[in-house]
């Protein structure tokens, strides 16, 4: 009666809580077809509903998480070709979020 996803590629990257959350929700999202993509904040927040629970959930500090997950993926290991255009959206994602924060988890 459900899915679990498991991927070795980032295992032991970083133990940063909802890292793995974060890395799903990124996903889904751009691999969604525009015809039924909804908003970037919409996957964060269904995806991130059960590690949340973990730690006393405040949005700031998710912020924080999603600001360390960009900068974590955008270091060594998307310097590759085969990754180059996930690179440059997650480039834009982060230059959108430093812009405005609040679009990742709107009031």
């Amino acid at each position: 009666g459900h899915v679990t996803v498991i991927d070795f590629e980032d295992f032991n990257l970083t133990q940063m809580p909802l890292y793995d959350e974060s890395t799903l929700a990124l996903s889904l999202y751009n691999a969604a077809p525009n015809s039924v993509k909804s908003h970037l904040s919409h996957e964060l927040r269904a995806c991130m509903e059960g590690g949340a629970g973990e730690f006393p959930y405040d949005v700031r500090v998710v912020e924080g998480l999603i600001l360390y997950h960009l900068l974590t993926r955008l270091g060594h290991w998307s310097l590759g070709i085969k990754r180059r255009p996930y690179r440059q959206w997650l480039l834009s994602i982060l230059d959108q979020f430093s812009h405005n924060p609040k679009m990742l988890f709107p009031s």
